[in-house]
């Protein structure tokens, strides 16, 4: 299991722990772009562009994983990694629960906590996945909940 918890009380920046690994994950101000800082090594997740849902998490300036929506008519993304496409599919139409699906299979869980944290934790099979691509895909994830946060408060 990894926990995901915020720095702060009202932050969107998470600090995520498994019991070998620890990841600062965070968000840049007024976009959907951050960073992953996972012990010496620091990754950097770009938006390619506004009017597109493709993200890039890169390290070094190579491209390490990237993250688009398949339609616009369907929730959830892939996160496409060495040859491999991750799904993150939510659970269900009012779920906040997202699911890393690889090959039809489910690999992992991203669930806050309670409805009223932001708390949260991974669950299932992390360790078949790269550690940095877990945080990947639950920065795009945290970046839903934030998008969904904003949306309800208009």
């Amino acid at each position: 299991m990894i926990t995901c918890t915020p720095r702060g009380i009202c932050s969107t920046d998470y600090v995520l722990r498994s019991d070998e690994r620890e990841a600062l994950v965070t968000f840049r101000s007024l976009s959907e772009q951050g960073a992953i800082a996972l012990g010496e090594s620091e990754y950097e997740i770009h938006k390619d562009s506004i009017l597109k849902s493709h993200w890039r998490l890169e390290r070094q300036g190579k491209t390490v994983a990237e993250a688009y929506k398949p339609s616009m008519w369907k929730e959830g993304l892939v996160v496409e990694v060495a040859g491999a496409e991750i799904g993150v599919q939510k659970t269900g139409f009012w779920s906040t629960s997202v699911q890393l699906v690889l090959a039809d299979q489910v690999v992992a869980e991203i669930r806050k906590v309670h409805a009223f944290t932001n708390r949260a934790v991974i669950e299932g099979r992390t360790d078949e996945l790269p550690f940095e691509v877990v945080c990947f895909a639950f920065w795009l994830v945290s970046a839903m909940w934030k998008r969904a946060a904003a949306a309800a408060s208009t």
